[in-house]
């Protein structure tokens, strides 16, 4: 009698799934001039030994560390110590601007605020985004400019590229990927105009129920 082999075969090896996108640590997302570099880091130390533990009076300390590292700041203007400000020497703050607390700058192309514009407590504006088609996934910088008089109400989101109108009012919450024309109310998780305001109309004198702006 003659016993036939049985040939028992593997299984596949699963196949390997690659990625265009490279390392994190071999990638170069904000590409920075070594100055950039250390001014980076300066403005790092100055910001948790100076700008953030400085008393709430001392509003004129935070502006000239501000100036210090580049920003232009206006006459006026107002900057709570609990804002986060990243690259400072992109932004531009109007005559009387306010930056109220927790408010997350980030500056990775040019962010300016106009005059007496008002950005309110825990709102983010960041004027950078990831490439997608690019492999290194590098930030491509986008500028984002507030209008004189604007408002932008609590915790509203500011997406890269973007320019708010002005005397414009972003309402609390809201997430802003487009153009707000001036004079215009705008709510939503995507923010569209809702209203105009009237001759002669303005944010501290809204109608009582559009108070829940923020």
């Amino acid at each position: 009698m003659t016993a036939e082999a049985t040939i028992t075969r593997a299984p596949d090896a699963p196949r390997r799934i690659t990625s265009p996108i490279s390392d994190p640590r071999r990638r170069e997302f904000l590409p920075q001039t070594p100055r950039e570099q250390w001014l980076g880091l300066w403005w790092r130390v100055a910001r948790k030994l100076v700008f953030a533990p400085s008393p709430l009076t001392c509003n004129a300390v935070r502006v000239w560390v501000l100036r210090r590292f580049g920003a232009s700041v206006g006459r006026g203007a107002s900057v709570h110590r609990t804002a986060r400000i990243e690259y400072p020497w992109h932004l531009t703050l109007g005559e009387g601007a306010t930056i109220r607390q927790g408010v997350l700058i980030e500056c990775m192309g040019p962010i300016e605020i106009g005059d007496g514009a008002h950005v309110s407590q825990f709102s983010h504006l960041v004027s950078g985004t990831h490439d997608y088609r690019r492999p290194d996934m590098r930030i491509e910088c986008r500028a984002i400019r507030v209008g004189a008089g604007a408002w932008i109400a609590a915790d509203a989101f500011i997406a890269p590229g973007v320019t708010i109108g002005e005397g414009a009012i972003v309402g609390a919450r809201s997430g802003v990927f487009s153009d707000i024309p001036p004079r215009t109310i705008a709510i939503g998780s995507r923010a569209r105009p809702v209203r105009e305001l009237g001759p002669g109309e303005h944010p501290a004198r809204l109608l009582p129920g559009e108070r829940v702006l923020g």
